[in-house]
């Protein structure tokens, strides 16, 4: 199963796998992957030239920041 929303993994994973692209950058139960390293933004989430690139929720990439939430970087900004 694939998920995106750490705290419903953290619920129900026995084990989890982090990946970056073709990467896999942490494997393990829940509690000890899950830090606030790979939460808040570890430099193996991105990297320099992927802070400034955009995102809609479906994964589309943006010029520009629309109306709703865009994906930035590694964080989620809600535009109103």
């Amino acid at each position: 199963m694939s998920l995106h929303e750490i705290d419903l993994a953290m619920k129900i994973s026995d084990r989890v796998i982090c990946v970056k692209g073709d990467r896999i950058f942490a494997c393990g139960r829940p509690e000890e992957v899950l830090n606030d390293e790979v939460i808040t933004g570890s430099p193996l989430l991105t990297s320099p030239e992927e802070e400034e690139l955009i995102y809609n929720l479906a994964g589309q990439r943006l010029q520009k920041m629309q109306k709703g939430i865009n994906i930035v970087g590694s964080r989620k900004v809600m535009v109103k």
